[in-house]
């Protein structure tokens, strides 16, 4: 009532009856019921508005979740390439939005282009470094690092087998059937290898130079079954003519167990290499255990330097010089 005063005005009559007044009649209008329709009024007009901000504002909330949604998408877009996952959004009906998810689309996709080309690129340098790039096998740097692992990391095996395959005439190969007849060979032998290591797990096979293979077998104690599987594929080798019957090439295994030196195993095979060597032209030779294999004859000796310098397991070490001491040298 303070906040909408109302005035009302005075209702006046005159009473008469032809030319003769009678008197004057008042009307004074109480001002309760005016207030009171105008409260009720009030009311109704607030719960109307209450209604209809209801309604406005779930119809508001309703168009704001549909605007904010490509802004949504878009801040998961970008949320999603700091983890170098690349995910395209669809672009909205809106004109301005629409731009920026097309811009964004078009930065994950030549982002997308750069990581693939910089990943093969990685993959590339990587299995140049690690494998050989004619039989798919481990090179002789990387199957050094698997061999130095399986002798002394905790977590391996600890014992196992270690193969060592030599082709006798490689060079021959070449020379009388051509460079694809000797890549042919060298592709049977590491094709035989993969197929070694399918069913022997854990089992690492390499080349670790021209005619020089290996096969590390964690846990093995026996290498019987895969130095057949590679004696079958040298003699297949030799039925299909790619290698002659009197130089075919020959196997050494050995036994290894956690701790023992790669340079004294690989020593140890050499060694054994010689020994089949001298059993034919096709042969497998198994190292002595836990002893080293003697050198019979000048003979061996030879074969056993030859095969250090093939396989490049040569070291030249220096010791300073002293002054040799004979019988009848004065002190």
């Amino acid at each position: 009532m303070r906040v909408f005063p109302i005035e009302s005005h005075l209702g006046q009559a005159q009473v008469s009856t032809g030319w003769t007044q009678f008197g004057t009649v008042q009307l004074i209008s109480h001002k309760q019921f005016a207030y009171q329709e105008l409260w009720n009024g009030g009311i109704k007009l607030i719960l109307w508005f209450l209604v209809g901000g209801g309604i406005m504002g779930l119809l508001g909330m309703r168009l704001l979740r549909r605007i904010k949604r490509p802004l949504d998408a878009v801040v998961n877009q970008a949320q999603a390439i700091s983890e170098r996952r690349f995910i395209t959004i669809k672009e909205p009906r809106t004109l301005e939005l629409k731009s920026v998810a097309r811009a964004m689309n078009a930065m994950v996709e030549r982002l997308k282009a750069i990581f693939a080309e910089e990943a093969a690129r990685l993959e590339q340098v990587r299995r140049e470094a690690t494998q050989d790039n004619l039989t798919g096998l481990a090179n002789r740097a990387y199957f050094m690092n698997q061999l130095d692992a399986a002798l002394k990391d905790d977590d391996a095996a600890p014992s196992g087998s270690l193969l060592i395959l030599r082709l006798s005439d490689l060079a021959g190969i070449n020379k009388r059937a051509g460079r694809e007849a000797a890549d042919e060979v060298l592709r049977r032998i590491g094709k035989a290898m993969s197929e070694i290591v399918s069913k022997t797990p854990g089992a690492a096979p390499a080349r670790l130079n021209g005619a020089d293979f290996a096969l590390l077998l964690p846990g093995l104690d026996d290498p019987t079954a895969p130095a057949e599987k590679l004696l079958d594929t040298l003699r297949d080798l030799v039925a299909a003519d790619l290698i002659e019957p009197g130089k075919v090439g020959h196997i050494s295994s050995g036994h290894y167990r956690h701790g023992e030196s790669a340079g004294h195993l690989l020593a140890h095979l050499d060694a054994t290499l010689a020994t089949a060597e001298g059993q034919g032209s096709l042969a497998w030779a198994r190292a002595e255990s836990n002893q080293e294999k003697g050198v019979a004859s000048n003979a061996d000796w030879k074969k056993l330097l030859e095969g250090a310098i093939s396989s490049q397991r040569l070291r030249l070490i220096e010791f300073p010089g002293g002054r040799q001491w004979r019988p009848d040298a004065p002190p």
